[in-house]
């Protein structure tokens, strides 16, 4: 239920929701990388509004702030956005979110994330995407025609995984899992052939010793354990990430249980 009209304050277009949050509907202003507020009318960003910035040509790159919580269906589609820095308040990544983004290369989901709906991120120019620790589901054809993508890895955290999750991600080749196998749309997920279909060739899906429910394979892909060369990756992304008071933060995303090695040195070029 809505409470106020709309309003426009700092380029933004709102609503102010019956619990005294506001939702994102719209940008008006300039061309460029706009950040949200947090806070607007002393009431707290909680959520992107669905279709806010569908199609919005002067959208290339946008901060959202820990404060939001959900980002809409198709708010992002269809957009001129390069950059994206999605706050670590997220849990849910919304249907058709970021359709159709030319020119979106990299993308971290935030550890707050939970759940990715289907065709989130379809045809998107992915070449790198980090999937935060706590991801338990991603939605049909969610990755799907993201043709520049070439490995992904999935958290331990991850139990369903939708149909055509990676369809024609013509070359993506290798698949890390870190936990046991996820069901496929509610089935095991070694029965399923849609996940990686119409991808290398080549493809193969590793996942670690010990984890349980894998078959020889997984989503049209042989499966291998042993075998497992993923190294740790950097959270390069964040409000947290850099230079801090007296330190330098910064996450790594890595098997559960398995020790990683973090050297500093004085000599840059050591």
């Amino acid at each position: 239920m809505l409470l106020l009209p709309l309003f426009a304050r700092a380029q933004f277009t709102f609503v102010t929701n019956a619990d005294n949050t506001i939702t994102i509907t719209g940008y008006t202003g300039a061309t460029g990388f706009p950040i949200i507020p947090s806070t607007t009318n002393g009431y707290p960003v909680t959520a992107i509004a669905s279709n806010a910035f569908v199609a919005n040509p002067h959208v290339l790159g946008m901060t959202i702030p820990d404060s939001v919580t959900t980002i809409g269906m198709w708010a992002f589609a269809q957009t001129s956005l390069s950059r994206i820095s999605i706050g670590n308040g997220v849990t849910n990544i919304g249907a058709w979110a970021f359709f159709n983004l030319g020119l979106l290369n990299n993308v971290i989901i935030p550890n707050s994330v939970t759940g990715i709906d289907e065709n989130a991120f379809r045809l998107c120019s992915l070449t790198n995407v980090v999937l935060g620790t706590n991801l338990a589901v991603i939605g049909n054809s969610a990755f799907i025609f993201c043709s520049a993508l070439k490995s992904v890895t999935f958290p331990s955290s991850l139990i369903s995984i939708g149909t055509n999750a990676f369809k024609s991600c013509v070359n993506l080749h290798q698949a890390y899992f870190m936990g046991n196998a996820p069901l496929v749309n509610g089935g095991p997920g070694s029965a399923d052939r849609t996940v990686f279909t119409n991808t290398f060739s080549g493809g193969t899906v590793f996942y670690l010793p010990g984890t349980t429910g894998w078959g020889s394979t997984f989503g049209n892909w042989p499966t291998a354990v042993g075998a497992f060369q993923k190294q740790p990756s950097l959270f390069a992304g964040g409000s947290n990430f850099g230079v801090q008071s007296n330190h330098f933060n910064f996450a790594i995303s890595w098997a559960t249980n398995t020790p990683v090695v973090v050297e500093a040195s004085t000599n840059l070029l050591g």
